[in-house]
Order: C-alpha cells, then structure tokens, then sequence
C-alpha cells in the first residue's frame, strides 16, 4: 500500500505562506478543512491554517515565550514541549488519510519545524515534501509593522503608545524573528533535497514551472490553477504611518541569509522536469 504524500509548509508570517497555501488547496492538496478564519487586518482572503494543527502550535508557543530574545542574549535557550503534544500530533496526523495533503507551520518559536514536527514525522517514517516561501526582510519586518499598528491601535491603550514610542524595539524584534525562521530554511535546504524554496513573486511569475516541479520531482499531482488569480497585492503592502530603524549587525545578518535563499530559488527555477 502506498503511503500518502504530505506537503508541509514553513515560513515565517508574513512571508506569502497564506498565498501559497491557498494555492496548493485549490490545487488539489488539501491544506485541512477547518481554517484559521480570516482577519481583517492580517489575511481577508484566509490563512489555509489548519486549525488542529495550530492549536498543537499555540500549546508550544505558549511554553517557549519570549525564545527568540533569550536566544539572542544567552545562546540556545532550550526548547520545551510535552508528552501531550507529541499524543495530540500523532493523533492529528493519523485522521488525514488522503492520497495528497498538506499543511503549514508559521507559528512561533520558529524551530517548530525542526525541533518538534521533523523529529516527529521522521520517528513515523512518512513521506514528506517541505515547500518553504520567503519574503525580503524589509518587506516582510514593514508588513509585520503594518500589522502590529492597525491591531493596536484598533484595540488602544497602552500598547499602541508603546508601540509608537520604541518602534525599533518592535522591529528589531521581528527581525530576529526573520533571521530565526529563515535559517531554518537554510538549514533543511543544506542538509535535506526534499524542499522546494520559492517566494510570491517566483509563484507569480512562474507558477507552471513551480506546479511541475511538484509533480515531476516530489510527485504531487495539481490541477492547473493560476496563482494569479488568487493574489492581492494590497493583503502584503498595505502601508501605515510607523517609522523604525534596524539594527546594522542583525541586517547584516538578515542579508546574508536572504541572499542564499535567492540563490537556493534560482536553483529550483532551473530545474528541468
């Protein structure tokens, strides 16, 4: 009996994994049934999140707060979660049992990936593609912004002052994040072929050639549905009044990594299937 393929998605917010999800769905992987509903603010169109799997997410999150900083000023700060979770994933990924599905992980700590979700499938022996979307630092940090600003200042108080008073905290802040989720791509890609990295503007532009990446190289089958069709600029860049600077070393940093996803899409790109 064959097993079924899983699709797995990882990115940080912000970064065109809601659209490239979407697309997959309409594709034919289905992404879940029941959807993380759409905001507003963030994603009118939807997050195709499934929400049994991001409820597993928040329980972890809720265990590793405040991660990124204490990596950032003590080093690895260790990364927690429990029996529970662990039950509670097996029992998620046994109730799919399509031919093809898929799902994604954006949830913070960024590790989830590597340190909860591969351990886990590998322990399984399941068959998986990870399909991982980036998006620029400066534009991904300025939607994050976007984001945290309307969200506060709908909600007023003393959060929304913070907000407008140390700003580049907040960025910064979203930048680690950036770093973190990102080298984590960089990571799998390195020591892994079962990944395909791309961004929006690749899906956009080349969303045929994407399509039979996946179904030459990893085997999914995909109907053929126009990634064009789905995209709404203005979800991404919806600008706000909010001003911040970046920190130089971490920007640094955040360029170099950036640049080696560039290099590991273009790579993809010229893939002959």
């Amino acid at each position: 009996m064959q097993k079924s393929k899983m699709l797995v998605v990882i990115g940080m917010s912000r970064s065109g994994t809601s659209f490239l999800s979407g697309w997959l769905h309409r594709s034919g992987i289905p992404m879940g049934s029941r959807f993380l509903e759409a905001d507003d603010i963030m994603n009118t169109r939807g997050f195709f999140e499934d929400m049994d799997f991001l409820d597993i997410h928040l329980a972890i999150s809720a265990r590793n707060k405040d991660r990124v900083e204490r990596m950032y000023e003590y080093g690895d700060p260790g990364f927690t979660f429990s029996k529970e979770d662990i039950q509670r994933a097996q029992a998620v990924l046994s109730r799919r049992t399509e031919a093809q599905w898929g799902w994604k992980v954006t949830a913070k700590p960024h590790e989830m990936w590597s340190l909860f979700w591969k351990p886990l499938l590998d322990t399984k022996g399941l068959n998986y593609t990870v399909m991982a979307s980036f998006r620029h630092y400066e534009s991904c940090i300025r939607s994050c912004m976007r984001v945290k600003y309307l969200k506060r200042q709908a909600k007023g108080g003393m959060g929304f002052l913070k907000l407008k008073w140390f700003p580049d905290r907040y960025a910064n802040r979203h930048l680690k994040e950036w770093i973190i989720a990102n080298r984590e791509i960089l990571r799998h890609a390195k020591a892994y072929d079962n990944i395909l990295v791309t961004d929006s503007a690749e899906l956009l532009e080349n969303g045929a050639k994407v399509a039979g990446i996946l179904r030459e190289k990893f085997g999914f089958e995909l109907a053929e549905v126009d990634p064009k069709s789905l995209y709404e600029k203005e979800l991404m860049d919806r600008p706000v009044d909010i001003r911040y600077t970046l920190d130089p070393t971490l920007e640094a940093e955040a360029r170099n990594i950036y640049e080696q996803l560039i290099q590991l899409k273009e790579a993809y790109v010229c893939y002959e299937n």
